[in-house]
């Protein structure tokens, strides 16, 4: 009976490793697949389009880079899949990951990462806000799961605007306000007294914290920004400052 039972609590163990290190979801825009994964150290976002010989896969891969361990945007790349069974579209997408790609983000987050294409700006606004949101979160999970240091608020805003502006994405206080509002949900013992408390205050205490994090040099700086010029930005897209 005890070996049963360590049997089955290694089953556990091994079930949790699993879900720490690899973990994902789908959903569909317009008709048009994507895919979010976390494939430690990596959260990968991937925005399908149908062609008529099969599908345009754009990659968006956000990881801990080597210098600093922080998450930064390492790989942005689009390619062709052979493949017109959108029930099949998943399994090949995922191996293009694990075949071809996900050595060359390993490269990309050795050198620090990059600065990304214009096409962010392509993408619609709930596009964006997906991608966004799933990278936040992944990269969250991560810290967590390996037990990495407690952060400081003002550290950890930094942390969430450096990769937002990764991304390619300027204006970061709404992203993170709504990352926050999500976080502070499901807080263990959260009050609604407490919730609501934090929510009236959210967006000045957001702008204080980038404050203070830019006095400590704590953001990132001029020469790993990009900048989208406002002739590709989308009709609903805000407008970036």
């Amino acid at each position: 009976m005890q070996k049963y039972d360590d049997a089955k609590d290694n089953r556990d163990l091994s079930q949790h490793v699993a879900n720490i290190y690899r973990f994902s979801m789908t959903g569909t825009s317009e008709g048009a697949p994507e895919f979010h994964f976390g494939d430690f150290p990596f959260a990968i976002s991937v925005f399908c389009q149908k062609t008529n010989r099969g599908h345009i896969a754009a990659y968006w891969v956000s990881g801990r880079r080597y210098q600093d361990d922080l998450p930064r945007l390492v790989l942005t790349v689009a390619t062709g899949i052979n493949e017109t069974d959108s029930k099949l579209l998943e399994g090949a997408v995922n191996q293009i990951w694990e075949e071809r790609l996900q050595e060359v983000a390993f490269a990309s987050a050795l050198v620090g990462g990059i600065t990304p294409a214009p096409q962010i700006a392509d993408m619609t606004k709930r596009e964006r806000h997906e991608m966004l949101s799933f990278h936040l979160d992944a990269h969250d999970r991560f810290a967590s799961e390996i037990g990495e240091r407690k952060k400081s608020k003002v550290e950890q805003t930094a942390i969430w605007h450096n990769l937002i502006r990764s991304l390619g994405v300027k204006q970061t206080q709404q992203i993170i306000a709504q990352h926050e509002w999500v976080r502070d949900l499901s807080e263990p013992g959260m009050t609604a007294e407490e919730f609501e408390n934090r929510e009236s205050q959210r967006t000045s205490h957001i702008n204080q914290r980038l404050q203070l994090a830019r006095k400590q040099g704590l953001l990132i700086p001029p020469s790993e920004r990009h900048n989208i010029s406002a002739k590709g930005r989308k009709k609903d897209e805000p407008r970036r400052t």
